[in-house]
């Protein structure tokens, strides 16, 4: 018995057993780092979701800052056109009002004024200041302006009070706050636009009108601090196209 046993000690290994156990351990071996590799990959792609959820959340925000940002002078002008002007549909002529078109009396266009203009709110050489309403809110009239076909008179002037007079009022404001340009346009202390001919009737702070005054309901009349009086160099129609053609050399691209 004894011997048996040295025998069974001292004999050769079981290579197959041996091999299998090695086998094994690789294929365990081959297994974590599968496993580590693929824990490397989902970690990888939790970053890159991070990061582009961090990029949009970003550009969300400054859209967000763009948008509610006052605009500047140019700025204006081209949403005024794109979000305005070409929002403007006409209803058909058998469900819209008729009415005389007035002749196009002192319709001219004048690219020096808008030059100057240029020269005061949007200087070539200087950051723009950002003056005028966010891009949400034109956006939200442009949207309005778009909803509904324009069928009358009173739609018309809407629009005009709404997505052009506004608009001017304001432009006209910010220049009256810079004396040279008030100098140059002759803006007084202020400018408001009326569409009535009642306007113009004497108050008791108004000062009397000359007699040689003539009253006009073709056109919109601007008071002027306390001074009643037309605008000579800005007919209506001239800003109208203004807002609608937002363009260095709008009045040659305007002037059809």
């Amino acid at each position: 018995m004894a011997f048996a046993e040295w025998m069974a000690s001292n004999s050769s290994p079981d290579y197959k057993a041996l091999y299998l156990r090695a086998e094994e351990e690789r294929e365990r071996e081959r297994e974590e780092r599968r496993r580590a590799e693929e824990e490397r990959e989902r970690e990888k792609e939790e970053r890159r979701r991070a990061e582009e959820n961090q990029k949009k959340a970003e550009e969300e925000r400054d859209q967000g800052r763009e948008r509610t940002r006052p605009t500047t002078f140019l700025e204006l002008l081209h949403l005024c056109h794109t979000l305005f002007s070409l929002q403007l549909r006409a209803e058909t002529p058998s469900r819209s009002t008729t009415g005389k078109i007035l002749p196009p009396n002192r319709e001219i266009l004048q690219q020096e004024i808008y030059r100057s203009v240029c020269a005061y709110l949007a200087p070539p050489d200087e950051t723009a200041a950002q003056l005028f309403s966010p891009r949400l809110v034109l956006e939200d009239l442009g949207q309005r302006f778009g909803e509904r076909a324009i069928s009358s008179e009173q739609d018309l002037e809407s629009y005009e009070r709404f997505g052009v007079e506004n608009y001017v009022h304001d432009i006209l404001t910010k220049l009256c706050k810079n004396p040279a340009a008030r100098e140059e346009f002759g803006l007084g202390d202020g400018v408001k636009f009326d569409n009535h001919a009642n306007a113009l009737d004497p108050t008791e702070t108004d000062p009397p009108l000359p007699t040689t005054y003539r009253r006009s309901r073709q056109i919109n009349f601007v008071y002027a601090g306390l001074t009643v009086r037309e605008i000579p160099f800005l007919p209506q129609s001239s800003i109208s196209r203004l807002i609608s053609c937002p363009s260095r050399t709008f009045a040659q691209d305007c002037e059809t």
